[in-house]
């Protein structure tokens, strides 16, 4: 299969990406996600509170991809954002609450931290209680955004 090619930049410590094996495309898409409040009150992003800047092609729109926060942390909830991918040459711009206000967003699903197994010698991690919820029409005051400051941790979106 002729794949497609996928960059990124500028993402957010903690934070992976995850998208289907797919076909390449005929053009460039990208898609950038900030953390709510990015707008200033001249409705321009600001840059610093960028989670992720994502390269793909244009076969990737329409196709669900995932943002995971906190991927990995010992410490700290690990959850995720299953939206639809909606790049263009040009580049798109969404905050967390702008995927869900456009439809975009299809589900948002954590996990208790990761524990590690004393008895796994090979230093394994298992994940437990897994939670998901399936976003159907939320309305955005129904949320606690997600917000981006100096800080490196990321709270979690309650449903």
């Amino acid at each position: 299969m002729d794949e497609i090619s996928i960059s990124w930049k500028n993402f957010r410590e903690n934070v992976s990406f995850s998208y289907p094996s797919i076909s390449s495309g005929s053009e460039p898409s990208f898609m950038t996600i900030y953390a709510n409040g990015a707008r200033d009150k001249n409705g321009n992003y600001d840059p610093i509170k960028t989670l992720a800047e994502i390269g793909a092609e244009d076969s990737l729109n329409e196709h669900t991809v995932r943002l995971t926060f906190n991927y990995g942390s010992e410490t700290d909830d690990e959850f995720y954002y299953e939206f639809i991918y909606n790049g263009s040459l040009n580049g798109t711009h969404y905050t967390l609450s702008e995927l869900m206000e456009h439809g975009l967003l299809k589900r948002v699903e954590s996990t208790t931290p990761l524990q590690k197994n004393k008895s796994d010698k090979n230093n394994r991690f298992y994940v437990e209680k897994l939670k998901s919820e399936v976003v159907n029409q939320v309305e955005p005051h129904d949320v606690n955004p997600i917000s981006s400051s100096t800080s490196t941790k990321i709270k979690k979106i309650k449903i």
